[in-house]
């Protein structure tokens, strides 16, 4: 990316600068081409803190590889927003199941997927699936089209259908995935409101990272969906059951439905939470997390 005046405001800063949740992107887990630009500021911002906050072991590796010595894993700070240091998540019984909540995400491209069409066509199956088989709501967060039909400002929605068909999400304007749309979908401009949402329902799943992630931080259960590093180096960290989108093998939920892969999740979230206390700590930052987990 362009820095445009990053480097020489950075450079003239007397104060700390603490890095808070890098993490590296990329379609798979390969070799990234950092730009001189970029090795430069992220180089700065390393000597201008007591250690580096990141995601996870991938971002490390690129971190490394330029150098950066002093970092820290501690995941990302959406999943600590009610400084819960014993968080667990308990799984009920599958056939208990009936609310479930799928985080959309449709906008892609290059530098998120190695293959669009698959993202596209997978996500799709899941949510009809899915949709078959439980009282399913969409989550959507932000993106234009899902807006205008949420909020059914007439005057746009017929536009609004015509670019998903022109973008090949819906196959035409009578697509199944419209009902679904205009019956079945959640989306606020309230961040509190997903948190109240999400507690309503019995589990989430899909394609958006933060959408999973707030249903855990409310002790909802979350499968995620990968088709990038950044979401495999995340579900990877904290031992989130994931399915990988490009492996070619068809989503069965009970694959992932699973307490002992939450029993995973579960250790990993408090070690992780230690870690960020620990990094705020270090950083010379005021906080309130608990240094230690009982």
């Amino acid at each position: 990316m362009n820095w445009e005046q990053a480097i020489p405001v950075l450079q003239k800063l007397k104060i700390p600068v603490i890095p808070f949740g890098i993490g590296a992107q990329s379609p798979a887990h390969s070799e990234i081409p950092l730009s001189e630009e970029t090795k430069t500021v992220l180089k700065i911002l390393a000597d201008k803190c007591a250690s580096v906050g990141i995601r996870g072991f991938y971002t490390a590796e690129v971190l490394n590889k330029i150098g950066i010595q002093n970092i820290d894993i501690i995941g990302c700070p959406t999943l600590y927003r009610f400084n819960n240091p014993t968080l667990q998540i308990a799984l009920p019984p599958l056939e208990k199941i009936e609310t479930i909540g799928y985080t959309l995400r449709r906008e892609v491209d290059q530098s998120y997927s190695i293959s669009i069409e698959n993202y596209m066509q997978v996500q799709r199956e899941m949510i009809f699936e899915l949709g078959d088989r439980f009282n399913l709501t969409l989550i959507a967060q932000g993106e234009r089209e899902e807006k205008v039909i949420f909020y059914k400002q007439q005057e746009k929605i017929s536009q609004a259908i015509d670019n998903l068909v022109f973008l090949k999400w819906f196959k035409d304007e009578n697509d199944p995935l419209l009902d679904l749309y205009l019956n079945r979908m959640f989306y606020s401009e309230i961040v509190s409101d997903y948190d109240d949402f999400t507690r309503k329902l019995d589990l989430v799943l899909g394609y958006r990272l933060h959408g999973n992630l707030m249903a855990l931080a409310n002790q909802t259960p979350a499968i995620y969906c990968s088709y990038d590093s950044r979401t495999r180096e995340f579900a990877d960290t904290y031992k989130i059951p994931c399915y990988d989108v490009d492996s070619k093998q068809k989503f069965v939920l009970e694959d992932y439905y699973r307490q002992d892969l939450f029993n995973q999740f579960n250790q990993s979230y408090q070690h992780y939470y230690r870690a960020m206390s620990e990094f705020l700590t270090k950083n010379g930052m005021s906080h309130k997390m608990q240094l230690q987990v009982a």
